[in-house]
């Protein structure tokens, strides 16, 4: 059985407004909408490092969301989504060895012309596991 989860605030507004969870859980299996780099309001910052940071807390908020003890330690697989790569793709790096050190997510990487909200540079895409 699937049971679907939204963190408080911008996480509870955008399901409501797009009409999608921000995670579900399937089993042991915990599978998350992209989580952009928007703060507590939905304001997206210009600077690409802080949007990174922003996604990866996103990122924990969803998964606690689904368990208050899920987090980074449970991901297992990561797609980023940039709209510049080159710009993006060694920070991201660096906050996987920050958040996994020593055994980091499979991890893809797409670049892509534009994400939904104006003006956001990464979407994470994550999927993370539990054990029984």
């Amino acid at each position: 059985m699937a049971t679907y989860h939204n963190y408080a605030g911008v996480g509870t507004t955008y399901s409501q407004q797009f009409g999608f969870s921000q995670a579900v859980r399937i089993g042991n299996l915990i599978k998350l909408s992209g989580q952009a780099g928007w703060d507590a309001e939905g304001r997206v910052p210009a600077d690409a490092a802080a949007q990174i940071q922003l996604s990866v807390e996103n990122v924990d908020k969803a998964l606690k969301a689904v368990d208050p003890s899920l987090g980074w330690k449970n991901v297992v697989q990561v797609r980023s989504y940039h709209t510049d790569l080159e710009a993006t793709g060694m920070v991201m790096t660096e906050q996987f060895k920050r958040l996994k050190p020593g055994a980091g997510p499979v991890w893809m990487t797409f670049q892509t012309p534009k994400l939904l909200l104006p003006g956001t540079v990464i979407e994470l895409e994550v999927e993370a596991y539990v054990d029984a």
